[in-house]
């Protein structure tokens, strides 16, 4: 019995998954620039929810990639606020991956902007 309910688990998580990998990206990015704060310097993206939904609670990692798809840099963002709406549908929001300790990063952001590609992996998210 419980190898049965491991394994509707199993399909279950992954139909989940090709699911999610079918439906259009809810997020575009564009990059804005560059930002410094307490915490170090930031290449500056923003994010539009291109999705027709407002975004309740997300999770998803940015990642920096070079024209290899080696990764520069990377940074997680989650929300998960109970009864705030985090990302209205069509409405943008500002975030940043760090710059500082990423060997190249701040130079493929300032010289080559072209071959540089910011990934944006959903790991979970909630619609309202």
């Amino acid at each position: 019995m419980l190898t049965r309910i491991v394994g509707l688990l199993a399909a279950t998580i992954a139909l989940t998954a090709a699911a999610l990998a079918a439906e259009p990206a809810p997020l575009t990015a564009t990059f804005k620039g560059f930002k410094s704060n307490a915490m170090g310097e930031y290449g500056v993206y923003t994010l539009k929810n291109v999705s027709g939904k407002d975004i309740d609670d997300v999770a998803i990692t940015l990642t920096l990639k070079d024209k290899s798809g080696n990764t520069m840099s990377n940074i997680a963002v989650s929300d998960t606020t109970p009864g705030l709406v985090w990302l209205k549908a069509g409405g943008t929001i500002e975030e940043g991956v760090p710059l500082d300790g990423r060997r190249g990063a701040k130079e493929l952001l300032e010289k080559r902007l072209a071959e540089s590609q910011l990934v944006i992996e959903v790991q979970s998210i909630k619609f309202k």
